[in-house]
């Protein structure tokens, strides 16, 4: 085993646990504030949130479809859609790049070139973030308790960066040219048409704005807060989101978003009550994740059994 490799995923596996068992210890600590919350189970709004948060994988995976159309390669969305939920949990393994990994592995499979998955994987992200960035920090400032000094101005140097790579990718790609040779990448193929461009950012902009919905709702379904935050609570998603992509050491961003996520709810009630309902926060994502998994595997198992026939 790699010793830089065993190190990483064990600074990951350090930073997850200490934030959780940080959040887990504040819940017993503040157990009868907990306990005492005036909790809600509204199934109408979580059925909501689920159903919405489904979309928005499906949504994002034609953003991501998008990208491959641009330089040429057409796919069925049914197809598209298993390999992008089964690249998405690529993201608990720690680093990055396991999810690219495992998207260029699959689309193997079907007969795509892995030359052609990996790049479209990371133009996919370069187009991701910095749409999700300015959505979330576009919109006034932040709680106190993450009005960190260099925060705002390290994510904008960020987001200009990736929205650079993403407008022209063929350039960062020559930028990479021992990695690009290679691999056998072409970067002329990755020059995107503007048209292109703006549906990809547009796609991933309602990508957004459907799972911080669906994530609004969740809040909703199960506090007494009323629906008129869900806009701030799906704000607060998405800061938590990109925090935890931006913690590359951490596994699909576990215990350092639901960290961003206490500090949010603590906004709006009492900090041990903000803690438990950023670590409930994890079970809804885990289930809205398998809800969206199961078409994805049947039509999986579809299309492979398929090619195995021809």
């Amino acid at each position: 085993m790699n010793v830089s490799g065993r190190w990483w995923r064990m600074a990951g596996g350090i930073l997850v646990i200490a934030v959780l068992v940080y959040l887990v210890r504040h819940v017993v600590q503040s157990w009868p504030a907990v306990y005492a919350y005036p909790w809600q189970w509204r199934v109408g709004p979580l059925a909501l949130s689920c159903a919405l948060a489904v979309c928005a994988y499906a949504v994002l995976t034609r953003a991501w479809r998008s990208v491959l159309r641009a330089i040429g390669l057409q796919l069925p969305l049914r197809t598209a859609y298993w390999i992008f939920l089964l690249y998405n949990l690529g993201r608990y393994l720690p680093g990055k790049f396991w999810q690219i990994g495992a998207a260029a592995w699959m689309g193997e499979r079907i007969g795509l070139s892995a030359r052609d998955i990996a790049p479209s994987m990371i133009v996919y992200q370069l187009y991701l973030i910095p749409v999700g960035a300015v959505m979330a920090f576009s919109w006034g400032p932040l709680p106190a308790q993450l009005d960190w000094p260099w925060l705002r101005p390290a994510l904008w140097l960020v987001v200009v960066l990736a929205a650079a790579a993403a407008v022209w990718p063929h350039v960062l790609l020559r930028l990479l040219r021992p990695v690009t040779e290679a691999l056998g990448i072409d970067p002329d193929r990755w020059r995107l048409a503007t048209r292109r461009r703006l549906a990809i950012a547009v796609q991933c902009a309602a990508g957004w704005l459907l799972l911080g919905s669906a994530f609004g709702c969740f809040v909703w379904a199960v506090t007494p807060l009323p629906p008129n935050l869900i806009p701030h609570w799906g704000r607060a998603f998405i800061v938590a989101y990109l925090i935890g992509f931006a913690a590359l050491v951490a596994p699909g961003g576990v215990g350092v978003r639901e960290g961003v996520l206490a500090l949010f709810f603590s906004t709006w009630m009492d900090p041990g009550p903000a803690a438990a309902l950023a670590l409930l926060s994890r079970l809804w994502a885990t289930l809205t994740e398998i809800l969206a998994l199961i078409p994805a595997w049947y039509w999986a198992r579809r299309d492979l059994r398929q090619i195995s026939r021809d």
